[in-house]
């Protein structure tokens, strides 16, 4: 899970969890470590629908004093625009039938989870195992803040996000 800050673009924290661990559930806790550690003011806090959740709200509202801009969870909503293939497969907002993705629990039911076949795609990384991949996730997010940090005390702050164009100025 990354938090990014709207200015900068940066990620002040990561942390990775096994893909049993919801990230709704680990909202709190990053959030509650920014704010003591870096003491960094929290305005506003923009985020997905996996968000959209009364805890959170409440959170953000009451604990943060910040305003939520997260997008609606289709569950808390009435509408059903859930569209099916032929033969019964869910379709995604992209048009391709979903592919079963593994159970889940929400609110004490057990509910299956399927995920879009470009999503499954970007969710094959190069390494296997929690470890590793925690590790990796680390590696990637202090490489970006070194690029960052670097670019800055070099005078090139307009480069702060992009690996190559820093690197085109040495």
């Amino acid at each position: 899970m990354f938090i990014f800050d709207a200015l900068s673009e940066l990620p002040p924290t990561e942390i990775t969890r096994p893909a049993n661990v919801q990230e709704s559930k680990l909202f709190i806790s990053i959030f509650t470590q920014i704010r003591e550690e870096f003491n960094i003011p929290i305005k506003d806090v923009l985020g997905d629908s996996i968000y959209d959740a009364e805890y959170i709200l409440d959170f953000i509202i009451n604990d943060l004093k910040a305003k939520p801009y997260l997008a609606i969870n289709p569950r808390r909503s009435r509408k059903n625009d859930t569209k099916l293939s032929k033969s019964g497969g869910l379709i995604c907002l992209a048009g391709f039938e979903m592919i079963y993705w593994g159970k889940f629990k929400d609110r004490g039911k057990t509910r299956l989870k399927f995920v879009c076949p470009i999503t499954l795609c970007k969710q094959n990384p190069s390494v296997k195992e929690l470890n590793a991949t925690a590790n990796h996730c680390t590696i990637a997010h202090i490489t970006v803040l070194l690029v960052a940090l670097t670019a800055v005390k070099s005078g090139n702050q307009d480069k702060i996000y992009f690996v190559k164009k820093f690197l085109l100025n040495l």
